[in-house]
Order: C-alpha cells, then sequence, then structure tokens
C-alpha cells in the first residue's frame, strides 16, 4: 500500500510535470508563433522599406528630369524674350518708316493738287514757245513782228531785257 501511494504520488507527478511541459509546450508553440509572425511583419515592413527606395529612386530621376526641363524653358523663354525685344524694336522701326511715309505721301498728295494748276500754264508756255521757236528758225530777217521778236529775245539773251527771262517764255529748257 505504500507503494501504491507512492505510485500515484510519481504519477501525479508526472502528470503534474507533462501537463508543466504541456503547457510550456503550448507557451513556447504560442511564443514562437508570435516571433513568426514579427519575422513576418519585419519582412514585409523590409519589402515595404525597399519598395519605398525603389520609388524614391524613381522620384528622384523624375525630379532630375523636370530639373532639366525647368532648365530648358529657362533657355526658350530667354531666346523668346529676346525675339519679343527684337520684334518690337522692328515694330517701333516699321512704325517710324510708316509715319515718314505718310507724310512724304501727303506732300505728294499736295504737289499734286497743284499740278493741275500748272499744267495749264505750262501748256500755255509751250504754245507760246513753240510758235516763238517756228519764228526763229522761220528765220524772220525782214523785219516786222518777226524781227521784234528776234530783237527781244536776244537781248534778254544777252541778260539785257530784265522784266522777261527765258522761263517766263517757256524757253530756258
Amino acid at each position: 500500500e505504500a507503494l501504491m501511494l507512492e505510485n500515484a504520488q510519481l504519477k501525479a507527478q508526472v502528470e503534474s510535470l507533462n501537463a508543466a511541459v504541456g503547457g510550456r509546450d503550448e507557451a513556447l508553440m504560442f511564443e514562437n508563433a508570435q516571433l513568426k509572425a514579427q519575422v513576418e511583419s519585419l519582412n514585409a515592413t523590409a519589402g515595404g522599406q525597399q519598395a519605398m527606395l525603389s520609388e524614391n529612386e524613381a522620384l528622384r530621376a523624375k525630379v532630375d528630369s523636370l530639373n532639366s526641363l525647368v532648365t530648358s524653358f529657362g533657355q526658350k523663354e530667354t531666346d523668346l524674350t529676346n525675339k519679343v525685344h527684337s520684334l518690337k524694336s522692328l515694330l517701333s522701326s516699321s512704325q517710324q518708316q510708316e509715319t515718314e511715309l505718310k507724310d512724304k505721301v501727303k506732300r505728294m498728295e499736295s504737289r499734286l493738287r497743284c499740278v493741275p494748276q500748272e499744267i495749264p500754264k505750262q501748256n500755255a508756255h509751250a504754245t507760246q514757245s513753240a510758235s516763238v521757236m517756228s519764228m526763229l528758225e522761220g528765220g524772220y530777217s525782214g523785219g516786222g513782228v518777226g524781227q521784234i521778236v528776234v530783237d527781244v529775245l536776244k537781248d534778254i539773251e544777252l541778260g539785257e531785257k530784265s522784266e522777261v527771262t527765258l522761263t517766263d517764255l517757256g524757253l530756258s529748257e
């Protein structure tokens, strides 16, 4: 009976130890599962960080590309600004030339308005000149009106008659 009691006590101890070991196994298994979850979480975080690093590098490449474009646009802006200044200068010069040409046109129109008034006078001078020239060429040497005209013209040509000039008679040409 003492053996049985001892056997029962040993069995109880074994069960107690098995329960303790079993509880400990469960605790270890639970702790192991937690550690595995942490490792997976860290791996996911590391993978996320790697993805973030790759994305960061891609963004840096885009920033470099955009900086290059900004520089290019800055140069184009400078070129366009210079062209605008050149065109403004050309426009100013063209406007000045336009003003000068308008003034010249006004002067010419003013002269043209006077031309119709001068044409009858020139025609009259031309007719008188032609008749005088025909008389001179005809050789009026016998006297009369023809001789008087020839004498007057000679006096005019020599400068002895100051009232009438060759221009007045249309003979200056």
